[in-house]
């Protein structure tokens, strides 16, 4: 049997999708993915795809589509010279880069959906993100403030004395013994005594 060679060749990775845009010409996201028959059917007649277009839904939730897509088609010996995806660009999985520099090198390219809805998602999912920053944020100043008030450094602050022995913290009067020399810890400095 005789083998395809294509200067291009267009794949939909999968059909799922984080937006739901109203403009998009491959209709409304499904949960549903390329399936590994298909890719297998696909590189059983290909021998040679100068660019290779992969498409969505969005692609960068096609990972393990794209993984088992690139294997099978080394498997089967098929040249991929190019690869180019575009996304809407919501969603990064670094993952998918991995693959394509694995695969491609620099010959790939990853563009991004412009234009005005996807522009308005991007910025609804960076106010999400600083959203989060901001929450996240003031839960470990919270935190700070929790662990700064059980710091010896505060217990000193608040009028009290860390007494240490041979290098050992002292927390209890059993622990002294007369003619022993202590380390007291104040706020403003330290100072030695000895025990009577």
């Amino acid at each position: 049997m005789r083998k395809i060679i294509t200067p291009d060749l267009g794949i939909e990775l999968t059909q799922k999708c984080n937006l739901n845009c109203s403009h998009c010409f491959r209709g409304a996201a499904r949960n549903r993915n390329i399936s590994k028959e298909i890719i297998e059917k696909v590189f059983d007649e290909i021998k040679y795809i100068q660019t290779l277009d992969l498409s969505g839904g969005e692609v960068f939730l096609g990972y393990e589509q794209l993984k088992t897509l690139l294997e099978t088609a080394n498997q089967k010996g098929t040249t991929i010279e190019s690869c180019s995806m575009l996304t809407n660009g919501t969603i990064y999985d670094g993952r998918i880069y991995e693959l394509l520099d694995e695969y491609f090198g620099k010959n790939y390219q990853v563009g991004i959906s412009d234009d005005d809805f996807h522009d308005k998602s991007i910025k609804r999912i960076e106010t999400a993100i600083q959203n989060k920053k901001q929450e996240q944020k003031e839960k470990y100043v919270k935190l700070i403030s929790k662990l700064d008030a059980l710091s010896p450094l505060k217990t000193l602050a608040r009028g009290y004395s860390i007494i240490e022995q041979n290098g050992e913290m002292v927390n209890s009067v059993k622990q002294l013994k007369s003619g022993t020399e202590i380390d007291i810890k104040l706020v403003d400095g330290n100072s030695k005594a000895k025990i009577i």
